[in-house]
């Protein structure tokens, strides 16, 4: 797995990469919440923009490793909004 943990240089948006893969579609979760999926429905990799806010994960397909990415990374915990830990 290649995680990778990415913000712009003005801080507003930022790339979580879970794994490589070639992007099939992009999913819309919302105005900020950008998914990118593999052919076979594998979550690749997740953007966020307006990040003033904080991160929201919830509803999110493979949240749980979305989270674990942006811990491992550092990020602080309380922008994080969690995805209530359910394991999916």
């Amino acid at each position: 797995m290649t995680e990778h943990v990415k913000f712009s240089d003005d801080g507003d948006l930022l790339y979580v990469r879970l794994r490589d893969g070639e992007v099939a579609r992009t999913d819309t979760y919302g105005d900020h919440r950008l998914v990118d999926v593999d052919a076979d429905g594998a979550v690749l990799g997740a953007e966020f923009i307006g990040l003033v806010e904080g991160i929201d994960l919830q509803e999110l397909p493979d949240c749980n490793a979305i989270h674990d990415a942006l811990m491992a990374a550092g990020v602080a915990h309380h922008t994080v909004k969690d995805c209530s830990r359910i394991r999916q």
